[in-house]
């Protein structure tokens, strides 16, 4: 809300309205005019020599420096207004924008600038923008700034900070230029009857009233400028505007909750799935985002599922300055080739003896000349051209020219520490698979080989 007005004391002949207007034609404009008119007619009378001062207002010269009078009354009160434009306290809004508003969002041109109600509130809400952009740029100023906006809660927490409070805490060093902004309000939602419901002969209404917060998005875009206007150039923010709801004079009950495990459902799944495929082969290449391991077939394996090293200097246990804990790592994506499609015809060899030159589109490879009924299922391909260099695992042979390539390739949400070969490492198949490889010696298995 904008504060009342002060007083126009920059100057005694000023308009006393704030904002005064541009146009000269309201009755105080008017009024001002008049009375400087007056004063400079007054002086003008009193310059003059005596046997040309008339008595009563009449004469040609009288008549002629009035309207004189009158057209420099005006050029002074316009030029007192544009002085006084330059005190923030008195811009007029048609000024406002090019003065101070320029001053504080300096790339509105093509950013726009906050949509407040009023000319007088959203003046205020500069002078008050100036007030902090002065101070700096830290997180309560920030919060300080999009305070301005709302009269909700207004919280900014700083994570790398937060992190090292809260034990247990998913955020970690590596956010450490980042922050979030909570926006919170709480609504209410009242139900209310009138005597209707102790006098059933009466009528009897219901009124629901809900107090949720308004125009959330308008007040995302004003944060956005805000936000952009006031924080350091390296500092990261986050907002989010927690939606809340109370209940009152709506339930009368005693209060209950239901309380469910997702192991009772496991109950009726099938349990005797793959925990993990597991491997010693792991590489971890140039990117360090991406694991391979061409002895081995990903397509089981879901983004979001857990890689663990467990060898190596991308292992559990090892510590990085700039990234934290490293040695488990969330699966993002699982890839066949390193470079995806590619029409072009590359040169490629197996270790099966074959070689010719094919094409790639998704997780194929065809080659026309060739006869691919002759390679092994786990045959490795080394391509020696084009974006997808490197070796693949030969899955399935589709038809003679054409096969289908293993994914043998891991990307993960955080890359690891060095890129390094020869990791044993784990990941996550099925939260519901419990088996695990296990070596049986010296048992005899042959009766379940009799028909």
């Amino acid at each position: 809300m904008a504060k009342k007005p002060s007083d126009k004391t920059v100057l005694p002949g000023l308009l006393l309205q704030n904002p005064a207007p541009v146009e000269i034609d309201s009755q105080g404009v008017k009024n001002r005019v008049q009375e400087q008119t007056t004063r400079i007619m007054d002086i003008f009378r009193r310059l003059l020599p005596s046997n040309y001062v008339a008595q009563v207002p009449g004469p040609a010269y009288d008549l002629n420096f009035q309207a004189i009078a009158e057209r420099i009354a005006t050029f002074q009160l316009s030029a007192q207004e544009m002085y006084a434009d330059s005190v923030y306290d008195y811009t007029r809004p048609e000024f406002m924008y090019q003065i101070l508003g320029h001053l504080v969002f300096p790339d509105a041109q093509t950013d726009g600038y906050p949509r407040l109600e009023g000319d007088l509130t959203f003046r205020e809400f500069l002078i008050e923008m100036v007030k902090l952009i002065l101070r700096g740029s830290g997180a309560d100023v920030v919060q300080e700034g999009i305070e301005l906006l709302t009269d909700a809660t207004v919280q900014v927490f700083e994570k790398a900070v937060e992190a090292r409070k809260i034990e247990g805490c998913a955020w970690d060093w590596s956010e450490q230029h980042v922050f979030e902004i909570n926006v919170s309000q709480d609504g209410r939602t009242i139900l209310y009857f009138d005597v209707g419901d102790v006098d059933p002969t009466a009528d009897s209404t219901e009124v629901v009233l809900s107090d949720w917060p308004q125009n959330p998005f308008t007040l995302l875009d004003n944060a956005k400028l805000v936000i952009r206007a006031l924080k350091a150039a390296h500092a990261l923010f986050e907002y989010r505007h927690l939606f809340k709801e109370s209940f009152e004079n709506l339930f009368e009950a005693t209060n209950t909750i239901s309380w469910s495990n997702y192991y009772y459902e496991d109950l009726r799944r099938y349990w005797y799935g793959a925990r993990a495929i597991t491997g010693t082969a792991g590489e971890t290449l140039t990117d360090r985002s991406l694991l391979r391991d061409i002895t081995r077939d990903f397509s089981s394996v879901a983004p979001g599922a857990w890689l663990h090293i467990l060898t190596g200097p991308n292992s559990s246990g090892a510590f990085l300055t700039d990234e934290g804990y490293v040695g488990h790592y969330r699966v993002k994506q699982v890839h066949t080739f390193m470079g995806g499609d590619d029409s072009t015809p590359r040169a490629y060899t197996t270790d099966g003896g074959l070689s010719g030159t094919a094409t790639i589109s998704g997780v194929f490879l065809t080659d026309t000349s060739q006869d691919w009924t002759t390679a092994a299922e786990g045959e490795l391909i080394t391509i020696l051209a084009g974006p997808n260099v490197g070796v693949y695992r030969m899955d399935q042979a589709l038809s003679p020219i054409k096969i289908r390539v293993s994914p043998s390739i891991i990307q993960i949400e955080r890359r690891m520490a060095q890129s390094v070969g020869g990791q044993e490492y784990e990941v996550m198949v099925d939260r519901l698979g419990v088996q695990e490889p296990r070596v049986v010696l010296q048992e005899d298995q042959s009766e379940v080989f009799y028909l």
